[in-house]
């Protein structure tokens, strides 16, 4: 998994993001993500399609979608999960990668930003 060069100033998640998430009988919920030597990924997807696709891809039994539906929903549960992750991974494809992530950190100021929130 590897990051190519984008400009955050550039990218701007507009709408409903995607998880995919799985129950975990007395764990709670996990959500998917990928790891490196480098860095854990939360993996956030901009269209439902396409977090339907990965599942089909990835045979990922047990997650489903759970729709995001607002930036200040967004970046409350960003918060809640950033313990576990360094960055999120956009619209990963099964097998290809990653090509776009930002640090979670990152992504949390800029969804409180965008949805009128101050930094908490």
């Amino acid at each position: 998994m590897e990051d190519f060069p984008i400009d955050p100033a550039l990218f701007e998640v507009t709408g409903p993001v995607w998880l995919l998430e799985h129950k975990v009988e007395g764990k709670g919920v996990e959500y998917a993500g990928g790891r490196t030597s480098k860095a854990r990924y939360l993996f956030v997807f901009t269209d439902h399609h396409l977090a339907e696709k990965y599942l089909e891809e990835a045979g990922s039994l047990g997650f489903v979608p759970r729709l995001i539906p607002s930036k200040s929903a967004y970046a409350s549960l960003l918060e809640q999960v950033q313990s576990g992750y360094d960055r999120v991974a956009y619209d990963p494809q099964s097998g290809r990668g990653i090509r776009i992530s930002f640090a979670i950190q990152e992504v949390i100021k800029d969804a409180r930003r965008g949805s009128g929130q101050a930094e908490q």
